[in-house]
């Protein structure tokens, strides 16, 4: 359902990050092409078997939670109204890794690919975001995935799919690709 007004929109928007530092005709921007999405408890708004991830989301109202793969898969991250998923799979133009479902009816602000691609290239503020969730993303996975000393191989991160010792010394592909697209004039 697209939004009628993006004054409501605004509000909420300019109570959190990145959203509150961003220039008002950047925001304004990015509010008219939001649309809004309805899922019931339960419901998957976007899992591995989709593809590649098509729209950028921002919880408006309820809770979502990341639920690993396979029959016995569990939450590992919960969101709540005013953040955003799946930003990754969308940058690298992959499915998202964990099922992300929705813990209580909740309405999300959806923005297409393409309107996403097309606001981080016009807000410095929104792409630096991007690039910095990436990053911390990717330490927070080198912490987790770095094998011991004199353990092995090293193993594969679960969510950036490389070595961890990668991840902890390169900036993901996902932030290789932000810093590169050029503003928009």
């Amino acid at each position: 359902m697209a939004i009628a007004t993006p004054a409501p929109v605004l509000d909420l928007l300019r109570r959190h990050l990145p959203f509150d530092q961003m220039e008002p005709a950047h925001l304004a921007e990015l509010a008219s092409r939001l649309t809004l999405a309805f899922h019931a408890r339960d419901e998957a708004i976007v899992s591995p078997e989709d593809g590649p991830a098509l729209r950028f989301q921002i919880i408006k109202q309820g809770h979502v939670r990341g639920r690993t793969p396979g029959p016995h898969g569990r939450f590992v991250w919960e969101k709540g109204p005013g953040e955003c998923f799946p930003i990754g799979a969308l940058i690298e133009r992959r499915p998202v890794v964990n099922a992300h479902v929705a813990v209580e009816d909740t309405f999300c602000l959806e923005l297409e690919r393409e309107d996403f691609d097309r606001i981080v290239a016009l807000s410095p503020v929104f792409r630096d975001f991007m690039v910095s969730h990436q990053e911390t993303l990717a330490r927070r996975c080198a912490c987790r995935c770095r094998p011991p000393p004199a353990a092995g191989p090293p193993r594969i991160c679960r969510w950036t799919r490389r070595c961890a010792c990668f991840s902890a010394v390169r900036p993901s592909p996902a932030a290789w690709t932000l810093r590169s697209m050029r503003p928009l004039r």
